[in-house]
C-alpha cells in the first residue's frame, strides 16, 4: 500500500500493483472456502440464502430474467 499527501490533511491510501495481486489471490482463496462451507447445500437452498442475506444488507434481489 501506498500513502499520499492528498488535499488539505486528508492522506490517500492506494493498493501498489503487488497489494492487487495479493487482493486477487485472497479473494480466489475466500471464494473457494465458501464454495466449500455451502456446497452441500441445494442450489434452491443456497439461491435463498443469499436473498435472504441480501435482504438483511438492502440489496435488490437479482433480476431473474
Amino acid at each position: 500500500m501506498e500513502r499520499r499527501p492528498g488535499h488539505g490533511r486528508r492522506i490517500e491510501h492506494r493498493l501498489t500493483p503487488t497489494g492487487e495481486q495479493t487482493l486477487a489471490a485472497g479473494h480466489q482463496v475466500s471464494e473457494k472456502v465458501l464454495e466449500e462451507c455451502f456446497s452441500p447445500l441445494p442450489a434452491a437452498d443456497r439461491a435463498a440464502l443469499l436473498g435472504l442475506l441480501r435482504q438483511l444488507n438492502e440489496e435488490a434481489p437479482p433480476s431473474s430474467t
